[in-house]
């Protein structure tokens, strides 16, 4: 049911775009950006699956792996898409203006991605209005990736153990270990260092529309208390 639920959708995306936008200069554009969009996710979606339906192993996460699923995922089409479509639309966009779009979109969906993992892992339910399950979902992670890296070989083989477990003890020995290792003043510092390069990025951006665009959605993002890392975020 899921699977049809999804082509049906695929097909009436192309269906809105040929109805709507059949005549406008950008059509086939349009239509290619909306493609890759779903290719991108597809490609995604797979890694993220190969990992919580546990075909891989802890030992083969990577932050390669990690940044390749923030990529297809989160950061293009939930920020990269959206923004990239007016331009095309209203006919001003250029190949370097999009180039931009692409370079500060990649940034922001990594850093949205990591704080989404960090809440999971970290907040009180109410914050983000949700239950994490990261951890009982096997979730190639920000915080998983880091702690593999930086874990001793004991840690590692206790943390292989709970990891992707239904079971609260072992749920809780993961966190615990997440405590051991400071993992949280980690990403904040992390973080801190992201928020900073994404903010020299779009003052950066020359043109107008583009910097106020950007800046907008940051200000909005900010405003939103279930993004919230720290107070200081």
């Amino acid at each position: 049911m899921a699977i049809n639920d999804a082509c049906l959708l695929r097909s009436a995306i192309n269906l809105t775009l040929k109805k709507r936008f059949r005549n406008h200069q950008s059509y086939l554009e349009l239509h290619d950006m909306f493609d890759e969009a779903s290719l991108r996710t597809e490609l995604g979606q797979h890694c993220d699956l190969m990992a919580t339906a546990k075909l891989l192993e802890l030992d083969q996460f990577s932050w390669n792996q990690y940044e390749f699923i923030t990529a297809q995922k989160p950061a293009f089409y939930t920020i990269y898409l959206p923004m990239a479509i007016p331009p095309v639309y209203l006919g001003l966009a250029t190949a370097e203006k999009q180039d931009k779009v692409y370079k500060t979109s990649m940034l922001l969906g990594h850093v949205f991605q990591a704080r989404d993992d960090f809440l999971d892992g970290n907040a009180d339910p109410l914050v983000p209005g949700k239950v994490g399950t990261d951890f009982q979902e096997n979730k190639c992670s920000w915080l998983l990736v880091w702690t593999l890296e930086n874990c001793s070989d004991e840690q590692k083989k206790e943390f292989q153990h709970c990891y992707g477990s239904t079971n609260k003890d072992d749920v809780l020995r993961a966190k615990e270990l997440f405590r051991d290792l400071n993992v949280s003043q980690t990403f904040l510092d992390w973080d801190k260092e992201m928020w900073t390069k994404i903010e020299v990025a779009v003052e950066e951006l020359t043109d107008p529309a583009l910097k106020e665009l950007h800046t907008a959605l940051l200000s909005k993002y900010n405003r939103d208390p279930r993004r919230r890392v720290a107070p200081s975020a």
